[in-house]
């Protein structure tokens, strides 16, 4: 294939990643379970009971994402103090990127469709990238949407939806776009391959204790509906304006004949998942995404042909050129220097005064703790809402002023942001400041 100038246009959303991912880190999530690693590195074995807190340490808690957990214990030996986070995430979330184009392409046979495909998908998964177990989820359903349009190459989803069980709780969104499809193309075959994939997630190493972990986190809904990424989308925010751009365009390929209508039965039931929780939102745009550049049920028309036209000497040149710049942009961008979000995590100066004793703060920055200080540092709660249930709730009222839940856990320290009403009931109250900056503080009594 000869380079043209449309070739350009699938680099952008790479560079663009390139620079997304050494923001200040703020993804809480992945720090404990870099611990979470640690100790099954020791020990030989996932993790069964919570090791981590002091209010419900010893309890029966399992480490779902246990292989990336391992993956990350690792790079944090090799690469120490998350050096290696933004290449990591680059990588993978290029995976799910370079998925999204390629199943447009082997469609469309359009560069300027996939380019055009894989820049609206960067747009709605940008702000959820992050170096937690998550990411992985995105990059396996961007595989498994390819494979699926392949029939010798089904077989891929059994061992593709068996590491997505052992580094994510989202292998169901797998298991389930497989069935769906299934059921579209009136595949016998394609239903057994998704129920073998099923079957092969118990042959991890939770075994069938693995749907027991799923019933925690459905038992603890109340626990979820406090913590952001699992409330409803609120439309009104911008950075969610890509995904109701991907269901436009779905819903006009339908209405020009470009998909049928048992397409609907994969479609419809990933617009109502993303509009269930705003973290579902990246599964539904890459699924969204494969519904736009063609259906599953039917192909109404043939694919549409690159032009045959070469292009000249010095067009390749140039391409071959801009292609090489935007490597080295893109790799000035990864190399970048990787700083903390000050509005996320608290500064030493504030997680250096800690009494040792247990703290309440809120749960991202337990997961914090986590990595920072524990084991010296008890943990009172971190954002394993399957673990905490309740007392996450708790929490919650907690910093929004409800100063009574302190004494029911018998809590002595306190850090916060300042400009929660926790802070000020506490100065009201004559708990003593032990240190603060413009944006934390640090109480006890």
């Amino acid at each position: 294939m000869r380079l043209r100038r449309q070739h350009l246009y699938l680099g952008i959303p790479f560079v663009a990643l390139a620079w997304i991912v050494t923001l200040p880190f703020a993804d809480n999530a992945v720090l404990w379970h870099i611990r979470a690693g640690e100790l099954q590195a020791s020990t030989g074995g996932v993790l069964r009971v919570d090791p981590f807190s002091v209010s419900h340490g010893g309890l029966p808690w399992r480490t779902q994402s246990w292989l990336a957990d391992l993956g990350y214990a690792w790079l944090e030996r090799m690469v120490p103090v998350l050096v290696w986070a933004p290449f990591v995430m680059f990588a993978v979330a290029g995976v799910a990127l370079a998925s999204i184009g390629l199943g447009s392409w082997s469609v469309n046979r359009s560069v300027n469709t996939a380019a055009l495909t894989m820049l609206v998908g960067f747009a709605t998964l940008a702000p959820f990238i992050g170096a937690r177990p998550t990411l992985f989820s995105y990059a396996l359903l961007g595989v498994l949407v390819v494979i699926v349009r392949v029939e010798r190459l089904w077989w891929v989803a059994i061992p593709l939806i068996w590491i997505w069980g052992s580094v994510h709780g989202s292998f169901p969104v797998g298991i389930g776009f497989l069935v769906l499809v299934a059921v579209v193309i009136r595949s016998r075959k394609l239903f057994a391959i998704a129920t073998l994939s099923a079957l092969t997630v118990m042959l991890g190493a939770h075994g069938v204790a693995v749907v027991d972990i799923l019933r925690a986190f459905l038992e603890n809904r109340e626990a979820l509906s406090v913590i952001s990424e699992w409330q409803r989308p609120d439309f009104g925010n911008p950075f969610l304006l890509p995904i109701l751009a991907i269901g436009l365009g779905v819903f006009l390929a339908y209405v020009r004949g470009r998909l049928v209508s048992r397409d609907l039965i994969v479609i419809a039931p990933f617009v109502v998942y993303a509009l269930v929780a705003e973290r579902n939102i990246p599964h539904s745009a890459i699924v969204l995404l494969a519904a736009y550049s063609g259906g599953w049920a039917v192909r109404t028309a043939a694919p549409v042909p690159e032009s045959p036209i070469a292009a000249r000497g010095w067009e390749r040149r140039l391409v071959a050129v801009g292609l090489v710049g935007m490597v080295l942009v893109g790799a000035l961008g990864i190399s970048r220097g990787v700083g903390w979000s000050a509005t996320r995590f608290p500064p030493p100066v504030l997680t250096d005064a800690l009494l040792e004793r247990e703290v309440l703060t809120n749960p991202a920055v337990g997961g914090y703790l986590i990595y920072k200080a524990w084991p010296q540092q008890p943990i009172f709660i971190d954002d394993r809402a399957e673990l905490f249930g309740s007392k996450i709730v708790d929490v919650a009222q907690a910093i929004a002023g409800d100063s009574s839940v302190l004494a029911t856990y018998g809590i002595e320290q306190v850090l916060v942001r300042r400009d929660v009403p926790l802070a000020g009931r506490l100065r009201d109250a004559g708990w003593v400041t032990r240190a603060e900056d413009e944006s934390w503080v640090l109480f006890s009594r």
